[in-house]
């Protein structure tokens, strides 16, 4: 199967469904992800470029270790377009990628650029069947599962299914350590520590499911996202 992950900033993919993905690609299927931001906003004192070139070498680095793609979009935080050119250049990619699994931001995570990447997701993935939108390559054809990715903290997301991620945790963790611009300014804080979030959540949710570490997710509920079968590994 082909799977496309949507990741509004730079290590939200791996914090939401990391350990998911790397059961994806441990099993064959091709798996890719696609950044909305750049991440500058944790630059400091950086000059951006060097920063910038930073990040994207830790982003192919985290993705690398699952033999990931990486589309890099380039949009600032809090500004994620919303025109008809910052679509058609979402719909290229899935048009390129042809998922047959998506994984979004869910609706109900009401952080600015996880609320407006789940709404682009959405909409780009009904454009991507349309020939009256042209881009490059060529509509979608097959159906694709869309599953909502867990809020961070959990906050107002009912889960719905849930992905058993033991044999893959201590993966995620690299991945999410590959990301040190992100995670070494906070390492250590009673909250902010995403190490930690990593760990806490993933407990939590096993627990929810009766095993040590899961991942939760909820199914797309539009036409077009629903498939008949359970696609999750």
């Amino acid at each position: 199967m082909t799977v496309l992950a949507f990741s509004a900033h730079l290590d939200d993919a791996v914090l939401l469904c990391g350990g998911t993905l790397a059961k994806y690609a441990r099993s064959g299927h091709q798996v890719s992800i696609v950044y909305m931001c750049r991440g500058k906003a944790f630059r400091g004192d950086e000059p951006e470029e060097d920063f910038l070139r930073t990040r994207e070498g830790e982003i192919r680095a985290s993705a690398s270790l699952i033999g990931a793609p990486v589309y890099i979009l380039g949009f600032d935080e809090f500004q994620i377009p919303d025109s008809l050119a910052a679509k058609l250049r979402i719909v290229e990619v899935i048009r390129q990628v042809q998922p047959q699994v998506v994984f979004a931001h869910s609706p109900t995570d009401r952080a600015e650029d996880h609320h407006q990447t789940a709404r682009l997701a959405e909409v780009c993935l009904a454009m991507a069947w349309e020939p009256m939108f042209v881009t490059d390559s060529p509509p979608c054809r097959s159906a694709m599962a869309v599953y909502h990715m867990d809020s961070i903290a959990g906050w107002q997301f009912q889960p719905e299914e849930f992905v058993d991620i033991g044999d893959t945790i201590a993966l995620k963790r690299k991945m999410l350590e590959c990301h040190q611009t992100r995670v070494t300014p906070f390492r250590g804080h009673p909250v902010w520590d995403v190490l930690d979030w990593l760990e806490v959540t993933a407990r939590y949710r096993g627990v929810q499911c009766g095993v040590r570490y899961a991942e939760a997710f909820a199914r797309g509920q539009h036409w077009g996202s629903v498939v008949p079968s359970r696609l999750l590994p």
